[in-house]
């Protein structure tokens, strides 16, 4: 059927919350190959629910039997798009999802005018259980109604005439929807994330988006410590929107640090990156982490720009790597037990994602926050209150042999790669001269791990004319051997110093790097005497007293005349 009466569309897709004399359903359908190359790009028409014995059949049911027959290829690309009378049944929401699940290549938006049996559990959890696979179900408004009096209706000209209690209803059945789809959700189905999370630099089809959070308070003697979670699009905006709204709800103290994490398969669009820019210039308690799969029209000049501003914001945006899908695939999706499983272009459109972003964010760089500055680069034994984790942050400034700086920035650790790592991966990115001599400038909260100071003594091998100054607030994990070691091959390296941060540091790494608003650098009480401690600890650690340094002592006192024996060396 390609039309419908305009009696009959009136009746079956008035917009009624219950709807009685109305047990017949209709479904008007758009296909449209995404391939522009196609010369028989769409499809429409018109769907009923078959009623004789015979060939008793939903009108979903009768769509996917004939798309089947018709359209379907696997070397294509489909947007299908159902104007409903009525939101699917649960047989049809069953084999529906099933569909979707083995042809990957076709995605859905449903439109319905109406929910049916929204009130049953069992009909609400097929309806979520559609949505969190991908498929866009959304309430039927005046456009869409109008849209759908133009194209499938057989109206000889008249325009459409809203019914009085249209929009009403729309609200009504908006707010019902959005309360079954209970926003946020726990976990991901895997075909959902399998889908959606691909990371291809150009990906058709993927319109809907998600957002996996984790939220964690700084302060360690709260309770409830974090939150993690899904965000959906919804009709009444996207996954960011919503997650904001209901993190003002959910965490509303101004006397708390909060550190929030995305992992988004899109990077936000314009009006989410405005709103996002905005919610952090207003909450300075909250510092975001965005991580992205794929970068969304980046190669529109407004996109980039948006995404310049949230970054000058203090949003830390990155793009999605392997640690980062796992991560996800563990903590956000109900994987059954399985491991993730990555596919095969997943580096190789990392790295040129990576590029592109880098490209877009150029040499600009996030100035810290004071709060952040202070809790994270002070120098003392104890966690200064508001109590919070000190993690790894290392500022960097690349110089030439005149001392002018050419590119300085600030890393941080990210799950599964540390800020040395990924310091390392930035100055090679740079293609430095080889001919020209550089000295890099760094200031770093912790002191390097063993695997990060190997990796650092292997760089700097690299590079025959760079020299590394190492500057450490504190040192990590000092008591133990093999940290000791990484501190010791480090300073044994040619081109290469450590050293503790000294107030003079501290003010440096103040001016260079962090958000002061002209104020100037304030020492916290103390600083001077814990430098001096942290300084010895760490002169003990690079100058050990080994056997050879004994005996030399010993002979020093010239106690009596030296054995034989003891004129030997040591055969170890």
């Amino acid at each position: 059927m390609e039309w419908l009466d305009v009696r009959t569309f009136s009746f079956h897709f008035r917009n009624l919350r219950y709807a009685n004399g109305r047990n017949c359903s209709y479904l008007c359908f758009w296909v449209e190959r995404v391939n522009p190359w196609s010369s028989d790009s769409s499809d429409f028409g018109v769907f009923v629910n078959q009623v004789y014995p015979q060939t008793r059949q939903h009108a979903e049911i009768s769509f996917l039997s004939w798309f089947r027959a018709e359209m379907l290829s696997p070397d294509e690309q489909y947007e299908v798009t159902w104007f409903l009378s009525w939101s699917p049944c649960l047989a049809c929401a069953e084999q529906v999802a099933e569909f979707l699940r083995q042809n990957r290549n076709v995605t859905l938006r449903i439109f319905a005018a109406r929910l049916y049996y929204f009130w049953k559990p069992e009909y609400r959890a097929w309806l979520r259980r559609l949505h969190h696979q991908g498929t866009l179900v959304n309430i039927m408004s005046f456009s869409d109604f109008k849209y759908c009096w133009e194209m499938f209706v057989y109206n000889q000209g008249m325009p459409f005439q809203p019914w009085e209690d249209l929009r009403e209803n729309y609200e009504s059945l908006v707010e019902e929807l959005e309360d079954i789809f209970r926003n946020p959700v726990e976990r991901l189905g895997v075909p959902s994330f399998s889908f959606h999370f691909r990371n291809m630099p150009y990906a058709y089809s993927r319109n809907g988006s998600y957002l996996c959070f984790q939220v964690e308070r700084l302060n360690q003697c709260s309770s409830d410590s974090s939150d993690f979670g899904v965000f959906v699009n919804q009709a009444s905006g996207h996954a960011e929107l919503s997650f904001l709204s209901w993190f003002l709800e959910e965490k509303p103290s101004h006397d708390e640090q909060y550190e929030v994490t995305w992992y988004l398969p899109w990077s936000p669009c314009l009006r989410c990156s405005e709103q996002v820019a905005e919610f952090l210039m207003e909450n300075g308690n909250v510092t975001l982490s965005i991580f992205a799969s794929r970068l969304y029209y980046f190669w529109k000049p407004e996109y980039r720009d948006a995404l310049r501003r949230l970054h000058d914001q203090g949003a830390f945006v990155d793009i999605m790597c392997f640690p980062d899908f796992d991560y996800c695939w563990e903590n956000f999706v109900y994987n059954q037990g399985m491991p993730f499983q990555p596919w095969e272009d997943l580096d190789e459109n990392y790295e040129f994602l990576v590029e592109e972003l880098e490209e877009i964010l150029g040499n600009t760089m996030n100035l810290l926050k004071e709060n952040t500055f202070e809790q994270q680069f002070g120098n003392q034994r104890r966690v200064q209150a508001p109590y919070s984790r000190r993690k790894t942050y290392l500022c960097y400034q690349l110089k030439r042999h005149d001392d002018v700086t050419l590119h300085k920035g600030c890393f941080r650790n990210k799950k599964k790669r540390h800020a040395e790592i990924r310091f390392i991966k930035k100055i090679n990115s740079l293609n430095l001269d080889p001919n020209q001599n550089y000295k890099i400038i760094c200031y770093i909260t912790w002191s390097p791990c063993p695997d990060c100071a190997r990796e650092l003594v292997n760089f700097i091998k690299s590079h025959d004319r760079l020299s590394l100054h190492i500057f450490a607030s504190r040192l990590y994990f000092h008591w133990i051997k093999k940290f000791q070691w990484g501190l010791q091959q480090l300073q044994t390296a040619q081109q290469v110093s450590v050293a503790v941060m000294t107030h003079s540091e501290f003010e440096d790494c103040w001016e260079q790097f962090v958000d002061h608003q002209g104020r100037p650098f304030q020492a916290w009480d103390k600083l001077d005497q814990y430098s001096e401690s942290i300084k010895r600890r760490l002169r003990r650690i690079l100058t050990p007293l080994n056997e050879n340094n004994l005996v030399d002592s010993f002979r020093g006192l010239r106690l009596g005349s030296p054995s034989p024996s003891s004129l030997r060396s040591d055969p170890r």
